[in-house]
């Protein structure tokens, strides 16, 4: 099992949100409101699995949540490059999922995702997905060294 360094993983994060951003921009131009009210469903769904099916269920919502975004972007090329990207990072995504600090931010932001596609404002779309991307450097840096040092390896 690969396990890159923190650098490789935020030089990662970093295009998966260009790709998201680009998505975003795309998908508020063309999505039909039937796709923007999936991803809407896909967002509030995340929630309630956590409170009834547990972590990875919710954690697979979530991912869904960002394909659902990346699908409606119209963009083939896009979607094959984003599936590459998300498998590299699922790993440390998922562990990064596992913690209860920050969940109310990702919340925030995924609601801030959800209303920018809907008002179909590219600019704001690309913003809160670039945002949630800086976040989820933040939070897997926190879970790398939390489960490090739950293994006695700093």
């Amino acid at each position: 099992v690969p396990d890159p360094s923190l650098d490789q993983i935020n030089d990662s994060l970093r295009v998966q949100a260009a790709l998201e951003a680009l998505a975003g921009e795309l998908a508020c131009a063309v999505a039909s409101d039937t796709q923007l009210a999936d991803i809407e469903r896909i967002n509030a769904s995340i929630t309630e699995a956590r409170d009834s099916k547990g972590q990875l269920e919710a954690f697979r919502r979530d991912m869904a949540f960002h394909q659902a975004i990346v699908a409606a972007a119209g963009n083939a090329a896009l979607a094959e490059t984003h599936a590459t990207y998300n498998a590299r990072l699922w790993r440390v995504r998922f562990l990064s999922s596992q913690r209860d600090a920050g969940r109310d931010a990702t919340r925030r932001e995924h609601l801030d995702i959800v209303e920018a596609l809907k008002a179909r404002d590219q600019q704001a779309t690309m913003q809160a997905l670039k945002e949630h991307l800086r976040t989820a450097e933040v939070n897997i840096a926190a879970a790398r060294a939390e489960y490090e040092q739950s293994r006695g390896t700093e």
